[in-house]
């Protein structure tokens, strides 16, 4: 398989763009591991080697929700 030939820094420059959070950038000599959240609520996990795109999944599946019920109950 080869590999696109898409930057980090232009990947991430995308992900603002689309008003993705970056959650997460865990770096090691020859590898990245970004998190995004993105707007719907659901996370993508992109893989970045030697600082080119490899791969990318969505298999967190994480939603964020906020309860309000909670925060009013003091009132």
């Amino acid at each position: 398989m080869e590999t696109l030939l898409c930057s980090k820094n232009s990947f991430h420059n995308f992900a603002e763009h689309q008003g993705w959070l970056l959650l997460f950038d865990k770096m090691t000599d020859t590898k990245s591991e970004v998190g995004y959240l993105l707007q719907n609520g659901s996370c993508i996990f992109a893989v970045f080697i030697n600082g080119l795109f490899d791969g990318m999944n969505d298999t967190a599946n994480a939603t964020l929700n906020v309860d309000t019920k909670e925060n009013n109950a003091e009132d």
